[in-house]
């Protein structure tokens, strides 16, 4: 059974339970990917209802609950029904995007389990080796446990976004952040995807 992992803006929801699945999805890709609305600066941030049910959850257990402050990384414990959880890191798709700043830039970069590349429309394909590679880096963080905030009410018409996507045997995981707010583990994964395709300047 797959489960649905949705990443709110502000924070990074829990795991749902999804309907079974059968084999690998098949996915079309979409004009904008895994799109984020620009944070207002005079908006007052309120936390998903998602965070409001853990916290009902936890008065009812007398527990504590602690949310991650803004740019905090959190892996979340194993429990007993996390099982594919704790499976060496696969996917069917990654998504990885950038965009704004002061150039405004708009770079999405699409990664199959097969080395097939997508950047920004240009199809090209990557080495298993670099796949392998892929591979170890988001197993390394325990992507499909991570948790927090990755973005915040403090930006500019200059301000850097990002969002980063997983479709994987556990579900789907998309996670967005924003310049000023992303640990060095999550810019890890950013600067991997980014420079995946891009060719490598020989020195004179």
């Amino acid at each position: 059974m797959r489960r649905a992992v949705v990443f709110v803006p502000l924070f990074i929801a829990t795991l749902v339970l999804a309907a079974c699945g059968g084999g690998q999805p098949t996915l079309e890709p979409t004009a904008t990917l895994l799109p984020i609305d620009t944070p207002n600066p005079n908006q007052t941030v309120e936390l998903p209802s998602q965070i409001g049910a853990l916290a009902a959850t936890a008065l009812q257990d007398n527990l504590i609950l602690e949310v991650p402050n803004p740019g905090v990384l959190v892996t979340l414990a194993p429990d007993e029904d996390s099982s594919e959880l704790d499976q060496p890191f696969d996917f069917f798709l990654i998504t990885y995007q950038r965009y704004g700043g002061p150039d405004n830039v708009n770079i999405v970069v699409r990664l199959r389990p097969d080395g097939t590349l997508d950047r920004n429309g240009e199809i090209t394909t990557i080495s298993q080796e670099e796949v392998a590679r892929i591979r170890e880096l988001f197993d390394r963080v325990g992507f499909f446990r991570l948790n927090g905030i990755f973005t915040g009410p403090d930006v500019t018409e200059n301000t850097m976004y990002y969002s980063i996507g997983v479709d994987g045997p556990p579900g789907v995981v998309s996670i967005p952040a924003q310049e000023g707010l992303i640990p060095p583990q999550l810019m890890e994964l950013f600067d991997a995807m980014e420079t995946l395709g891009v060719p490598v300047e020989s020195t004179p």
